[in-house]
């Protein structure tokens, strides 16, 4: 881990806190970025598993394996509305070739 002098770590922070205030965004580390897509991807997991009371293990690799949370968003929403397990895979696939 890098760190730095107590006083450029205060400038940095100072720095990030106005950026934030005049974007209006928050700074999101990898370390919570990783945390957010093993979350969005259990919630895949999650909402097949409840509906479909198996969720295939093919099934499960692929969606761990998927570094994108707009089609983790994307996937949840297939997972609460598909009609089959099978039709879920069907589009998982889908989704790969794209």
């Amino acid at each position: 881990m890098l760190t730095l002098p107590s006083g450029l770590e205060q400038n940095f922070d100072n720095f990030v806190y106005k950026y934030e205030e005049a974007k209006k965004v928050e700074y999101v580390t990898s370390i919570e970025r990783r945390g957010i897509l093993q979350r969005s991807r259990e919630y895949v997991v999650e909402s097949l598993d409840v509906r479909f009371n198996h969720v295939p293990e093919t099934v499960v690799k692929k969606i761990q394996s998927i570094d994108d949370s707009s089609l983790l968003t994307k996937l949840l929403r297939e997972a609460i509305l598909v009609e089959s397990i099978e039709a879920f895979e069907k589009r998982l696939k889908k989704q790969g070739k794209h």
